[in-house]
């Protein structure tokens, strides 16, 4: 058994221990209540984090990744006379979808032979359905064999009548293309010519190949195209001697077109399109730089996304930091621009208005913080109620890669209104209720932006929860006085001691209201103070950021728990 003795120090222990506990825990507490200084205390952070779906987009998209996290990216390059196109990115696209192997996007579709034959119906495209073929037009596929053994047909729309084929067929017979044109001609007589087209030019294995079929009836032209390279023609006027006045399929054919018969390797991005082709915008997914040879003049087209202009809760906030996720290729361009205002400003106003000039910002650099005094510059005042983002995205100067962003998140520092005011009393040793003059007296801010550029605002009325007019102080170097050129003024710190004060004294007659009505626009025809009436006090502390009218009118403390002082009658 143990001795008392020897209990007694076990417990003498155990409450050492959980003493040294509390004051580490007092410890903790103080770094972060205790330890601050006021300035600290005076700043409310905000993280915020941007919707993509808020931004307007000029040349951008929006997409989800495997994790449903939204991606913001450049559109591909948009052809506006599309007359079919296929890209095999949708699950439901026909074939047997590859996403190993793909030129452009995702997937592509893979075909082995014979049962893979993709058929696409006669509906689908408005050009199968024309009588007549009078306007240009071009198909362009990318190919990629697997092997150069065989022949395959890559693109087939044919029909059998009396004997005869009627339609067009593109086959890959041992790495070389042939395009047959079958009676599909019309000329100025009347006939229907048909015509193959042969490339010298092989087409390699397990390697993509751009195939460009171009019919332009107005310069009696066939063209076939393997990667931006004409490799074989027909040309009406030149071998048949007849002008061509169009293309035509046969009024019976109501036959899909086919894609992949006995093909081996992956097909990708088949378009149809009405027009020229442009092999380099067909080729590259995004805009390219474009060089204008006759003014010298080098461009490429950027993606933009306009954020709505946000406001804050609270005016005079700054931003911190910023931080996003981003892929960059290789001379591609991702920036994050930024405007801001005290002051309202609409979404797509001029920057040459109200000084909205655009800021282009560096990731992780801390802005300039809102204070009383980066708030006087005119021209990079940090400060501000309203902002806007936007952001440029631009591709690598060949319009192959695409940057993208995502996970935007900024951080706004607000600068928080003083706190309410405590402990207004009356002072009734230094009033004189005969005059009527009234004393008071309150706990002073502790706040450094109240003290140093800021005041106070005494509230005075005749009813409980109604204000009849206001007294306004400054210290005696606050920079606000010219707003307010007769407001009391308040020795705010303690010269002889070099301290702030701790409690502020003030009293209130006539005199000081009618200065007041006189000066203070807002404050004509105030009510007096008068015998046999009862007035109830309040005061609210203004800081640094403080105005009238302006935009800093929040920036003060909500009015405190009120007093009263009844004025003696005169006995009459």
């Amino acid at each position: 058994m143990k001795s008392v003795s020897h209990l007694r120090s076990e417990k003498e222990a155990l409450m050492k221990k959980v003493f040294t506990a509390f004051i580490i825990l007092l410890v903790l507490l103080g770094a972060n209540y205790l330890g601050s200084t006021p300035s600290n205390k005076l700043l409310h952070f905000m993280e915020e984090k941007i919707s993509w779906d808020d931004l307007k987009l000029i040349n951008l998209k929006i997409e989800q990744d495997s994790k449903n996290h939204k991606i913001l990216s450049l559109s591909p390059r948009n052809i506006d006379s599309t007359l079919l196109t296929l890209d095999f990115e949708n699950k439901k696209s026909p074939g047997n979808l590859d996403s190993s192997n793909y030129f452009r996007g995702k997937q592509s579709a893979r075909f082995n032979g014979k049962s893979d034959l993709i058929e696409i119906p006669r509906g689908k495209s408005s050009l199968f359905l024309e009588p007549e073929i009078r306007e240009p037009f071009y198909i362009s596929i990318f190919v990629n064999p697997s092997s150069q053994s065989g022949s395959a047909i890559l693109l087939n729309k044919s029909i059998f009548r009396s004997g005869q084929e009627f339609g067009f067929r593109l086959s890959l017979e041992q790495s070389k293309l042939e395009l047959w044109i079958d009676r599909m001609i019309q000329t100025e007589s009347g006939i229907l010519l048909s015509t193959k087209l042969n490339s010298q030019h092989s087409i390699p294995p397990r390697k993509w190949s751009h195939i460009i079929l171009e019919f332009a009836p107005a310069k009696n032209l066939i063209l076939l195209y393997i990667n931006g390279l004409e490799t074989a023609r027909y040309d009406g006027l030149a071998i048949a001697k007849d002008r061509v006045t169009g293309f035509s399929f046969h009024p019976d054919d109501t036959t899909p077109l086919y894609l992949g018969r006995n093909f081996y390797g992956n097909m990708d991005e088949l378009l149809i399109a009405s027009g020229t082709p442009n092999a380099s915008h067909l080729f590259a997914e995004y805009m390219e730089v474009d060089l204008n040879l006759d003014s010298k003049f080098v461009s490429q087209a950027l993606g933009i996304g306009l954020s709505p202009v946000y406001k804050t809760d609270i005016s005079h906030a700054y931003l911190s930091k910023f931080s996003m996720d981003s892929k960059l290729p290789k001379n591609s361009i991702v920036e994050v621009w930024f405007r801001s205002s005290l002051s309202p400003f609409g979404a797509y106003e001029s920057e040459y208005k109200k000084g909205l000039a655009w800021r282009r910002l560096k990731e992780n650099e801390l802005d300039s913080i809102c204070n009383s005094e980066t708030v006087k510059s005119e021209s990079s005042n940090p400060c501000f109620t309203y902002y806007q983002w936007k952001f440029v995205l631009r591709s690598d100067p060949d319009g192959f890669n695409s940057p993208s962003v995502s996970n935007f998140k900024y951080k706004v520092n607000h600068n928080l209104p003083p706190k309410k005011i405590t402990g207004l009393k009356f002072n009734e040793g230094a009033s004189n209720l005969d005059e009527p003059k009234i004393c008071m007296s309150w706990v002073a801010s502790e706040e450094e932006n109240v003290w140093n550029g800021g005041g106070y605002i005494l509230y005075y009325g005749f009813k409980e929860n109604e204000v009849a007019g206001t007294i306004h102080y400054h210290n005696a170097n606050n920079r606000k006085k010219e707003l307010l050129p007769n407001a009391e003024k308040l020795n705010l710190k303690d010269e002889a001691k070099s301290t702030r004060v701790s409690i502020i004294s003030s009293c209130v007659d006539n005199g000081i209201l009618l200065k007041n009505a006189e000066s203070i626009e807002p404050e004509k025809n105030l009510p007096f103070l008068r015998p046999g009436i009862t007035t109830y006090f309040w005061v609210s502390a203004t800081n640094s950021f403080w105005s009238e009218n302006g935009p800093g009118k929040d920036q003060i403390s909500p009015k405190s728990k009120p007093i009263s002082v009844t004025i003696p009658t005169k006995g009459q």
